[in-house]
């Protein structure tokens, strides 16, 4: 599945402290730091100094150099001595920061245990009043102001645990358990889509109240077609309509469609058919009416929109027809530019100059097609494509902070 994600300002950092743990070990971090700012500066200062005597011409019998024995001072003082007490200075933050963070400052909650794989961390959660254990792969979950216990396994691959905001970090080695603790002192800053079980609308009616009005997620998730019906199909009017009154956002991803399943056994699904299953669900918004008759739904496109922008030329060509015409009281283009579209599978120069023909900049989301592209493959992507900071930026971020003002709100 696509991730419409909103990347943060900067990478993580041990200095942007979210927790006990790493409280401390940014504090011992601002402590090296300034250590090495001083000493910088006044090796920088004797440098000068010495350059100056050098231009003055006072090369002897100033200062300590009048005697023999005052370089060997120099080099004892500046050389031994005061490096061997800034070096005993950190080594005794360094334990005081070890033995502090080496318990949680209250009991752990629960013990969660973590597998590393050769691409992937596996996390499990054990099962509470005998419901069945939790799998999530690449994320963690914990409760906000409460430690939790972390033990750390793997079977074949030698990694390295690291959560810089929450923790420091620790080896995973096969055949060995090591242990950790995070406590994170906020909640973090998520949002959510919600799937809905179409074609059962009555059931997808229960769910959008439910995921809406409980949950508050901030969008629904749905299909390009289910059992070879596409979103304009009267059959989904009632959904449609509740969604519309909601003004909702709703987030369309392909799957293969019930016509075309393996028409070509050797080529994978996602190399033609997905970006074409797109360009269907998109062609049925439209020309069934469907985008025109609920004005109020946000919806976005994984992929670009797939093979909807480079097929524009047809689609203008159908749309002039007075049946279709009707359909579109505003025209195709303004259904068409008030679509949103992601990024995903969007990470190289070719499909740009066709989408950005044709969509608003500010209706373009970063989107990821994670695990099968990282969010840093595709950031890296955008940055090949030549596009503008500017552009990047709100690719990147403000679009969808203007779609989901929420989350805007909650970085204030």
């Amino acid at each position: 599945m696509d991730s419409i994600s909103l990347p943060v300002e900067s990478q993580p950092s041990m200095f942007h402290a979210g927790g006990p743990a790493a409280e401390r070990i940014a504090q011992l971090g601002w402590v090296f730091t300034s250590v090495a700012v001083a000493v910088t500066v006044v090796a920088v200062a004797v440098l000068i100094a010495a350059l100056h005597r050098r231009r003055s011409g006072r090369t002897q019998g100033v200062g300590p150099f009048e005697d023999p024995r005052g370089p060997l001072r120099w080099i004892v003082t500046g050389g031994v001595i005061l490096p061997a007490i800034i070096l005993a200075v950190c080594f005794v933050c360094t334990l005081l920061t070890q033995s502090a963070i080496a318990r949680p400052p209250r009991p752990v909650v629960a013990t969660i245990r973590v597998t590393a794989h050769r691409w992937w961390w596996e996390v499990r959660y054990p099962g509470i009043a005998g419901a069945a254990e939790v799998v999530t792969a690449n994320e963690i979950h914990i409760p906000a102001g409460e430690a939790v216990q972390v033990e750390l396994v793997s079977n074949d691959v030698i990694h390295s645990f690291w959560v810089p905001e929450l923790a420091g970090k620790t080896d995973v080695i096969p055949g060995q358990t090591n242990s950790m603790w995070l406590q994170a002192d906020h909640p973090g800053r998520y949002g959510m889509f919600s799937t809905v079980p179409l074609p059962d609308v009555d059931g997808c009616l229960r769910e959008i109240e439910y995921s809406q009005d409980t949950l508050k997620a901030d969008g629904v998730c749905l299909m390009t077609s289910y059992q070879g019906k596409y979103p304009g199909d009267p059959a989904f009017a009632p959904v449609m309509n509740e969604l519309n009154r909601r003004k909702a956002v709703v987030f369309f991803h392909p799957v293969k469609a019930e016509c075309c399943k393996d028409l070509q056994p050797e080529l994978a699904p996602a190399l033609v058919e997905l970006g074409t299953e797109t360009t269907r669900a998109i062609a049925s918004l439209i020309f069934d009416g469907a985008a025109s008759r609920y004005p109020d739904i946000r919806f976005i496109f994984s992929h670009g929109g797939g093979t909807m922008p480079y097929l524009m030329t047809r689609f203008e060509a159908f749309a002039a027809r007075p049946d279709i015409a009707q359909r579109l009281p505003n025209g195709l283009l303004y259904e068409a530019q008030k679509l949103y579209y992601d990024t995903a599978s969007m990470n190289s120069p070719y499909p740009w100059p066709t989408l950005l023909k044709l969509a608003p900049l500010s209706h373009i989301l970063f989107g990821t097609d994670f695990p099968f592209f990282s969010a840093a493959a595709i950031a890296k992507g955008l940055r090949e494509a030549g596009l503008k900071a500017s552009d990047l930026h709100a690719i990147e971020r403000e679009n969808a902070l203007e779609l989901f003002p929420r989350l805007k709100r909650a970085g204030a």
